[in-house]
């Protein structure tokens, strides 16, 4: 009995150590325990919400500006981009850099520059190639966080690239240059006024046939301005607008009259006129006419020589 008792034992031993494995395995595979992995499936959701929360804390965009959105071939384009941060949209940026590109209306890249982002601020400027056709191309700019939203977020400006000739002749017609006097006389100092409604032609030079710069025109609000030079017989000359645009002045007459008014005194205008050599001598009214009225009329007589 005492043998047969140690079988038993062993035996109920044996069946008690499969039972605790058996249990055990079951607790720790799929259909286990409720319990069972809850630490390595809590730490894969804390990861998920973590990439989550950082993409929507962090997510970066970009406000893009130019100078301008029409260009000709060959002209520099000036860009800044203004970097926000989050959902409250803070001005800065945990990117150091920016991506520039320029394309073609199919998405082809054509240039590409990086460039530093300070302060949730990047500028540059770019040169447009100069052979370059007519028509409809994009500046974009981004980050490579930005990359994680798609390309959608992708700050994207159009751009309009104009043909040299249309726009050389646009600005043609609508620039005026207008001697006060009506025409440039030789060796008489005169004031010409400048007019254009969409160009600020500030300190835009005036050259002659040299291409020597002669004088500059003064504006004195946008788009009007004027100048003060004294025509040499037998000069062209010309306000310089662009590099290769140069807009001819009136052609220069041997002899005639100038005449230069300054109003700035509320209660009398000074007027000086001069005379070619010419017709120093002849006889010269001025008359003051305002809405068919006549205010005044004066002869005019000559003092001192005919300038050199």
């Amino acid at each position: 009995m005492f043998r047969k008792g140690n079988h038993l034992l062993c035996l109920f031993l044996v069946i008690m150590a499969v039972t605790r494995f058996t249990v055990s395995a079951q607790a720790s595979g799929p259909n286990g325990y409720e319990n069972s992995g809850k630490g390595y499936y809590a730490g894969a959701i804390e990861d998920q919400i973590s990439v989550r929360d950082s993409l929507f804390l962090w997510q970066e965009k970009i406000r893009l500006h130019t100078d301008k959105s029409n260009f000709l071939p060959g002209e520099v384009l000036f860009f800044r981009a203004d970097v926000f941060t989050g959902p409250d949209q803070f001005r800065v940026s945990a990117s150091e850099v920016l991506k520039v590109e320029f394309l073609n209306e199919k998405g082809e890249l054509l240039l590409s520059q990086f460039h530093r982002i300070e302060n949730g601020n990047s500028v540059g400027s770019l040169e447009i190639p100069k052979k370059l056709n007519k028509g409809i191309y994009y500046l974009r700019a981004y980050t490579r966080w930005m990359l994680n939203y798609g390309p959608e977020l992708i700050a994207t400006k159009q751009i309009e690239v104009e043909e040299r000739r249309s726009k050389t002749k646009s600005i043609a017609e609508g620039l005026v240059l207008h001697p006060e006097s009506g025409s440039l006389i030789v060796k008489l100092p005169t004031q010409v006024m400048v007019y254009h409604k969409d160009l600020s032609l500030h300190k835009a030079p005036i050259v002659n046939s040299k291409g020597e710069i002669i004088t500059r025109n003064i504006e004195f609000q946008k788009g009007i301005g004027r100048f003060l030079f004294t025509p040499v017989k037998g000069e062209v000359y010309y306000m310089s607008v662009e590099e290769d645009l140069l807009i001819p002045l009136p052609q220069v007459q041997e002899m005639g009259y100038t005449i230069q008014l300054n109003n700035l005194n509320s209660d009398k205008a000074l007027i000086n006129i001069e005379a070619s050599a010419q017709l120093i001598d002849e006889p010269v009214f001025l008359k003051g006419v305002r809405n068919g009225t006549s205010f005044f009329e004066s002869e005019i007589v000559f003092q001192g020589g005919p300038r050199e």
